[in-house]
């Protein structure tokens, strides 16, 4: 199934890029083996992470994203944000 791709508007907050990448996300990964259906809420989890973070302890964007992302959601993030792709010091 295609999914029609994204494109975000001057005026989306963080929180609507983050939660728009993750759901197309989820739905790329609903037809394949081994999907789990709960990942979208520990998605949305990482979200609120993220916010918290960036919010009230002053983390800077892209560090709150390595810490409650990993491997090929934190590139989907990452993009959302408009940073470029982890580096291999990230992914570790």
């Amino acid at each position: 199934m295609k999914i029609p791709d994204y494109r975000p508007h001057p005026s989306d907050t963080l929180h609507t890029r983050l939660v728009h990448a993750l759901t197309r996300y989820d739905r790329q990964q609903e037809s394949k083996r081994g999907y789990n259906p709960y990942a979208l809420g520990l998605y949305l989890e990482g979200v609120k992470k993220v916010e918290e973070a960036t919010e009230f302890h002053g983390v800077d964007l892209r560090s709150a994203l390595v810490s409650a992302f990993s491997d090929r959601l934190l590139d989907v993030v990452l993009k959302a944000c408009g940073l470029p792709k982890a580096t291999q010091d990230e992914l570790r």
